[in-house]
């Protein structure tokens, strides 16, 4: 970013942020990719959703997953999806440290509608599923009003994990009923 703007980073979002170094950056998502990718050179990044915060639809791993696709590209790289996954899992998790699970980092590197297969290492399958776009043409989405913060959910949910294992398999044995469902749309 041109240095006569006065600062080496502008983040736009619900605040308007002029910093000259990483660690200023208030803006949890673009201050972890920065960090997580050690780009030294100025951005200005500009964020607007049409999406309201904390409602449950993955906004902040997409907006990851976005940043840091932009900043590969910036750096002239290209990721794969794979890459972008792995890396936004990684920046949420580890720089960020938030207690998330790794199915939205996912779906929004490789987008689409997809049967994704997590095994219990953390390793994953992903394949689509083909309908021809049927299934998007029923799709609804409806806003609640209700609002919550993911990573206080997911350390509900890992906390009773060791409870929960006969529902959990009981879930996992119902996809390839699901995902036949899905194709024959």
């Amino acid at each position: 970013m041109p240095n006569f703007l006065g600062t080496k980073y502008r983040i736009f979002w619900s605040h308007m942020e002029a910093v000259n170094t990483i660690e200023e950056i208030k803006h949890p998502g673009v201050k972890g990719c920065l960090t997580y990718l050690n780009i030294d050179k100025g951005v200005e990044v500009n964020h607007a959703g049409d999406l309201p915060a904390r409602s449950g639809l993955g906004s902040s791993s997409s907006f990851t997953v976005g940043m840091l696709h932009a900043l590969h590209i910036l750096e002239g790289r290209t990721p794969t999806a794979h890459q972008l996954a792995t890396e936004a899992i990684d920046v949420e998790q580890n720089v960020m440290r938030e207690t998330v699970g790794i199915q939205d980092q996912i779906q929004c590197a490789w987008g689409g509608l997809n049967h994704i297969s997590i095994g219990n290492d953390g390793g994953y399958i992903v394949t689509p599923i083909n309908n021809d776009g049927e299934f998007e043409k029923h799709l609804v989405l409806v806003y609640t009003g209700k609002q919550r913060f993911a990573a206080d959910i997911a350390v509900e949910q890992v906390s009773r994990m060791d409870q929960n294992t006969k529902a959990l398999e009981k879930i996992v044995e119902l996809v390839p009923s699901a995902v036949a469902a899905l194709v024959n749309v």
